[in-house]
């Protein structure tokens, strides 16, 4: 009985958690929220309903331009559940990730902690792409192009198991930041890279066109 219990726990919780994710696509707010915690409560244990619903209030903040005091406190919460979650798992990139984009909104000076978050994001797994994009774009816009230009570069040299929007905008960044160094030769054999990539990428997308609602973490 407690068996069944727990795993019907865990179940119901997937279960919200994917709602959330539904709801979040269509700017449901308030309403993916709500599922998150939820699915926070049916399954305390696991990781990915706290940083998932940290990014959503983040997300959040952004529409409250009008409410900086609101925002604030959205991302205050946003850390909480951030603690939450890397207690729970402390090797997950995702969560180091979500970390910086919040320190980004919460706190854009601190420049040492919001690249810390990165490394540790990248650290843990090296091959999370979106963690290597929010980097290389932070230090652009902090006049850091050498950084940036290495850190993306090094995102090419790992294997991934599928072409992703995000394969695609690293690509593109790649040939953006390789242009501006003055690698020309290098900038149109990655814009050649990102043509062909696009097409397969289009390709695939095709033939699964069933799968509405993707997991973006």
């Amino acid at each position: 009985v407690i068996l069944s219990s727990y795993f019907i726990s865990i179940g119901v919780a997937h279960h919200y958690q994917h709602k959330a994710y539904k709801l979040a696509a269509t700017n449901r707010f308030e309403n993916a929220h709500q599922a998150f915690r939820i699915a926070q409560i049916l399954a305390p244990r696991v990781d990915s309903a706290y940083y998932a619903d940290a990014d959503l209030l983040r997300k959040s903040a952004l529409l409250l331009a009008d409410r900086p005091e609101l925002a604030q406190r959205l991302l205050e919460d946003a850390k909480i559940l951030l603690y939450r979650a890397e207690e729970l798992n402390p090797l997950r990139a995702q969560t180091a990730y979500i970390r910086g984009m919040v320190l980004q909104q919460a706190s854009p000076e601190a420049q040492t902690d919001i690249i810390d978050a990165y490394q540790t994001a990248l650290k843990r797994n090296p091959r999370f792409i979106p963690a290597r994009l929010a980097m290389a774009r932070y230090l652009i816009e902090h006049d850091n192009h050498d950084y940036a230009f290495q850190l993306l570069q090094d995102g090419l040299a790992y294997s991934y198991r599928q072409i992703s929007p995000a394969y695609l905008q690293l690509l593109k960044m790649n040939s953006t930041a390789a242009k501006r160094m003055g690698y020309d030769e290098l900038a149109n054999h990655i814009s050649g890279l990102q043509s062909q990539y696009r097409q397969d990428y289009a390709t695939m997308l095709s033939e699964k066109r069933r799968n509405k609602i993707v997991n973006p973490y």
